[in-house]
């Protein structure tokens, strides 16, 4: 029974903290029209100066949290951009936004005070070497500091994680995101493709290194006729 009533105790002081300017504004103008309603000398004049100039402040401060909020990103306002920009977008049944670019497509995973913008290629475990992979992709990541290149079975995700929430933001760098994004696959690429190079070529040395030393053991020991 006394935590019940010490809980509803704590509820009741945060509503009070939470609505105090609300009260303060309410007992301020009560009190002006109490004191215009007794006469219109300096007390009445002084509570209405100060109602009025309160509901100012609290008129004035409600309307900047209105209009930081409208600046906020959110998925209805990334996909009318994204609608003008010409991608005809598209909305997945996880809340994500879907787009196609340059034959490429792009997930945006948007949350409450940041998102999240992939692109993945799939892949055949078999058909890559993952110690290569692993360690190119570390060196994009060192390079680029803004991606992370995950390495799945199934697929390889570029992806670009940014604190950015407003609307201003995301429009201003959308492009350099897909830069980003562009030139970290192309890197990985090239890297892994020329790592793999060397990795044959490697290869090739030893093999013949092998079939050369095979080839003197053979004749270690043996008379040859010129």
């Amino acid at each position: 029974m006394e935590q019940s009533v010490a809980s509803r105790f704590q509820i009741f002081r945060a509503r009070l903290k939470r609505y105090r300017a609300h009260f303060a504004v309410v007992f301020l103008v009560a009190a002006a029209l109490a004191a215009a309603c007794s006469g219109s000398g300096p007390v009445a004049t002084v509570f209405g100066g100060a109602a009025v100039v309160l509901l100012i402040g609290v008129g004035t401060a409600s309307g900047y949290r209105e209009y930081r909020k409208r600046q906020l990103l959110s998925r209805r306002w990334v996909l009318s951009f994204l609608k003008a920009r010409g991608l005809d977008p598209e909305e997945d049944a996880d809340g994500d936004v879907l787009f196609l670019l340059d034959n490429m497509k792009y997930v945006l995973h948007i949350k409450e005070h940041y998102f999240e913008l992939h692109i993945g290629f799939g892949r055949k475990r078999s058909e890559l070497n993952d110690e290569l992979m692993t360690r190119m992709a570390q060196e994009v990541m060192s390079s680029t500091r803004m991606v992370k290149i995950l390495l799945r079975p199934e697929a390889v995700l570029f992806s670009i994680e940014c604190l950015q929430c407003r609307k201003s933001e995301f429009a201003g760098f959308f492009d350099s995101y897909i830069r980003i994004l562009k030139f970290s696959v192309a890197e990985h690429t090239r890297r892994y493709n020329e790592a793999l190079e060397e990795f044959h070529r490697e290869l090739r040395r030893q093999r013949e290194a092998e079939y050369l030393s095979q080839r003197f053991s053979d004749y270690q020991g043996k008379d040859v006729v010129n």
